[in-house]
């Protein structure tokens, strides 16, 4: 099966989605995203530039991490 982790500034936010997709609550967007082969980019625009050269400085993203945002405009 899938291991899904996830965070949000909010955490009673991300406990309430975790709880439904059957997912575990990461303490930062770092450890969400560190291992994964997949991560699912979901904030305002505004921020992925910032979260994405965050998680690159913690390493958090491999060389075959797939990134996935779904904010629009964003380039």
């Amino acid at each position: 099966g899938a291991n899904l982790r996830l965070f949000d500034v909010k955490i009673e936010t991300a406990q309430t989605l975790a709880g439904e997709v059957g997912a575990s609550v990461a303490a930062s967007a770092t450890d969400a995203a560190r291992g994964a082969s997949v991560v699912l980019v979901c904030v305002k625009p505004a921020f992925v530039v910032p979260l994405l050269a965050l998680l690159h400085e913690n390493g958090a993203l491999g060389g075959e991490t797939l990134v996935v945002s779904i904010a629009a405009g964003v380039g």
